[in-house]
């Protein structure tokens, strides 16, 4: 076997048992409230011990989704975090992982990765300036689509020097009214359930009676 593919299939395989996973059931009675209410179905990821953008959102959703993420990431900048408004990426988009670095260069262009930054976190060394850190992360919505979209911008503009962005497996799972994909949000949704995925590869949970629980 070749060292290329024999590399090729232990990352994939690493990908495959870091996928987390959470299944969403909805009651009855519940269902039908927040589909004729036009509700949908949200998730946000905590990032930096904050959940401030819509990772996804779905008015699709059955009375059992499934939802799941693999620890792939992008960087990108962008000139403002306002709370009800969608992200705007004003710089290119880079592939990052868990302990690297992303130059953000002068001219404010993201520069490929390089190997060197915290364990645990991706790195944006910024030479430019002002700007908010943003990250996206890949994931499998409930229809089996995968996308990467925004899971994090920072609040507050950052200035010349590092910007971590740290990651954690703990979903926020919601409904709410007229939501979209990559919107901020200034606090967490309320009538909210955290999941912690840090040391499960997947979890259940109920929405009942305008309540949630673990099954």
């Amino acid at each position: 076997m070749s060292s290329d593919l024999n590399l090729y299939i232990h990352f994939n395989f690493a990908l495959e048992n870091a996928t987390k996973e959470v299944t969403i059931q909805i009651a009855e009675l519940d269902f039908k409230a927040l589909k004729q209410g036009g509700y949908k179905l949200c998730f946000a990821k905590n990032v930096n011990e904050e959940f401030d953008v819509v990772w996804q959102c779905y008015s699709d959703y059955l009375s059992t989704n499934v939802f799941s993420w693999t620890p792939q990431f992008q960087l990108f900048g962008t000139n403002a975090f306002i709370p009800q408004q969608v992200i705007k990426t004003i710089t290119n988009v880079e592939n990052c992982s868990l302990g690297n670095t992303c130059v953000l260069n002068e001219a404010g262009f993201l520069e490929k990765q390089k190997s060197g930054g915290n364990v645990g976190a991706l790195t944006m060394e910024n030479q430019y300036g002002f700007i908010h850190g943003g990250l996206k992360q890949l994931s499998t919505g409930i229809s089996g689509q995968m996308l990467s979209s925004p899971v994090y911008v920072s609040k507050l503009n950052q200035l010349k020097g590092e910007i971590l962005l740290t990651p954690k497996d703990i979903l926020c799972v919601w409904f709410q009214q007229s939501i979209q994909v990559g919107m901020m949000i200034s606090k967490k949704p309320s009538n909210s359930i955290s999941l912690d995925l840090t040391s499960e590869q997947s979890l259940t949970c109920l929405y009942e009676n305008q309540e949630w629980k673990l099954i």
